[in-house]
């Protein structure tokens, strides 16, 4: 009886997925892969390529702040943390930056200005 119970709730699962994939639902929400807790501090670039009219535009840096406190850049790194012991537990530099380049299927804004002044 046990087996039955298992294999139905896997089952239920699979076809849950199923449904949330053929409904181009994402299973894991974007928020999950992009979370801002990380292990140091980075920088965020970020290039907008749109497939339309073929402008990509570069948006400022974002600065992504951990919540380790052996992170020398973290808010929750403890002020009492001071050199030279500081230098030989904490992270001294940012992490290497994140870097987005999402490919988005319309026309960049300046062209959509463009196309509704027409």
């Amino acid at each position: 009886m046990q087996s039955t119970r298992s294999h139905s709730k896997a089952n239920k699962k699979a076809a849950k997925e199923m449904y949330t994939l053929q409904h181009n639902q994402s299973p894991t929400p974007i928020r999950h892969l992009l979370s801002t807790h990380t292990t140091m501090c980075r920088w965020r670039h970020v290039r907008n390529v749109y497939k339309v009219c073929g402008h990509a535009y570069t948006l400022p840096e974002e600065l992504i702040v951990c919540d380790n406190h052996h992170c020398k850049f973290s808010p929750n790194h403890p002020p009492d943390c001071i050199p030279p012991k500081c230098k030989e537990t904490c992270w001294q530099y940012r992490r290497f930056p994140q870097q987005y380049s999402p490919n988005i299927d319309s026309m960049c804004p300046t062209c959509q200005q463009a196309a509704t002044r027409r």
